[in-house]
């Protein structure tokens, strides 16, 4: 199941990139905590990056049957029952606890997601105290000589939703829990507290977070506007993330006068660009006309050539992606399960899609069992290249667009230019 779920999220994400590996043992016993923004995805994406087995602590209502539960305990899941849920029948908070102390004294990894639900922002939200009661509890069944480490996970999705986004993983330095068993036998209730505080204060080490929903907002469009390839210094997605999150903090707190021009600035930019069907990062760029016109040039040539290629990926695969896009709004409202639904959907959907253009042709022309072979796995990586050779000619489209903006309307790109001057300014960039 981990090589199968690999393989999808893959797919799915353009980039899976971690940082502080060295920060993530392969052997327990081990705790660790990420945050919540993209439900199962999170689980996937802690799976994928951990080359040990792992096991999760699930909230109950996933384990609503017995054969699910006895399918998602087969899959290393533990069912908790949280507060205000009610309890699932056959769960028992006590029994799982304990079976969360037996495994770390076997030496295994257990994740754990502190926040308890799954919300798409950068929010980080109260973490509940369970994680840091367990680590404690199970090093004092062993007299402090167990060795457990808590190890803080960032999970840093560029668009959750997405696809062929990114997603940076950062692990912080592993907190000992046998560090704080002293005082857990005097105080177990504030020790949990005070532990569970310095959680969160290392887990927003490794997250981009923001104080609320406005300065959630602001961050987003600010980055998508300030995103440039074309700027050396603008390409590292998270350190820019990290910046303009800084940026809006401090004028926050010393200059919120500020918070108001930004806004304006950032619905002005966001609102001509719209208009001008231009992209915020061409405003970046040198203009060179004959240079430009050359690279055009080229690009259409190189589409018409890749043409067959996009033909056959389409063929093979736009019902299957029209089809998905189509099916998720029906099964769900919130966003934070657009991409785990995608994945599993895409396991069935594409797979008999597949075999079906094959018996298809086969029907006519009774391929050899090798040609089927390679005609399926070419199926996969034509849809792959497709969506980027559609992206490609996204981008060459919207370069043309600015040119010809460069020639009839170039003292509006030149405002803009200024605009956004503006903005990195008033930000402190």
């Amino acid at each position: 199941m981990k090589f199968i779920v690999g393989i999808g999220i893959r797919i799915y994400y353009k980039e899976i990139r971690m940082i502080g590996r060295e920060n993530l043992p392969e052997k327990g016993p081990l705790l660790i905590i990420a945050n919540h923004p993209n439900t199962l995805m999170d689980a996937w994406v802690v799976g994928f990056v951990c080359r040990q087995p792992i096991y999760f602590m699930a909230k109950s209502a996933f384990f609503s049957s017995g054969f699910r539960l006895k399918i998602l305990r087969k899959l290393n899941m533990i069912p908790i029952n949280r507060a205000g849920e009610g309890k699932a029948k056959g769960v028992s908070n006590d029994q799982s606890f304990e079976e969360c102390y037996q495994l770390l004294e076997a030496g295994k990894t257990i994740v754990i997601f502190p926040e308890g639900t799954s919300y798409q922002e950068r929010i980080l939200r109260k973490l509940k105290t369970g994680a840091a009661r367990i680590a404690l509890e199970a090093e004092k069944r062993n007299g402090g000589k167990l060795g457990v480490k808590i190890v803080p996970l960032g999970l840093n999705y560029s668009r959750p939703e997405r696809f062929r986004s990114s997603v940076l993983v950062a692990a912080d330095k592993p907190i000992v829990a046998a560090e704080y068993l002293e005082d857990y036998t005097s105080d177990f209730i504030a020790t949990s507290r005070s532990l569970t505080a310095l959680f969160r204060e290392r887990m927003e080490r490794v997250l981009v977070t923001t104080e609320d929903k406005l300065h959630d907002y602001l961050l987003e469009e600010v980055r998508n506007i300030l995103t440039s390839k074309y700027l050396k210094s603008e390409k590292d997605e998270f350190e820019l993330l990290k910046k303009i999150r800084d940026g809006l903090y401090g004028v926050s707190i010393y200059n919120p006068e500020r918070m108001l021009e930004i806004r304006q600035l950032v619905e002005e930019i966001k609102w001509q660009t719209d208009h001008l069907a231009l992209k915020a990062d061409f405003l970046d760029r040198r203009f060179r006309s004959v240079m430009f016109l050359r690279q055009l040039l080229f690009s259409f040539f190189g589409l018409v050539i890749m043409a067959p290629v996009f033909a056959y990926g389409v063929i093979h695969n736009g019902i299957q992606f029209k089809l998905t896009d189509k099916v998720i709004p029906l099964i769900t409202k919130e966003v934070e399960y657009y991409a785990p639904l995608a994945v599993l959907i895409g396991f069935i959907m594409y797979p008999l899609f597949y075999l079906g253009y094959i018996a298809i042709w086969d029907h006519f022309f009774l391929f050899p069992w090798w040609a089927k072979l390679i005609y399926f796995v070419s199926l996969p990586v034509s849809g792959i290249l497709a969506y980027s050779i559609h992206k490609y000619y996204r981008h060459v489209t919207l370069k043309l667009r600015f040119t010809i903006l460069m020639r009839d309307r170039k003292d509006m790109v030149q405002d803009l230019r200024e605009q956004k001057k503006r903005l990195r300014y008033l930000i402190g960039m």
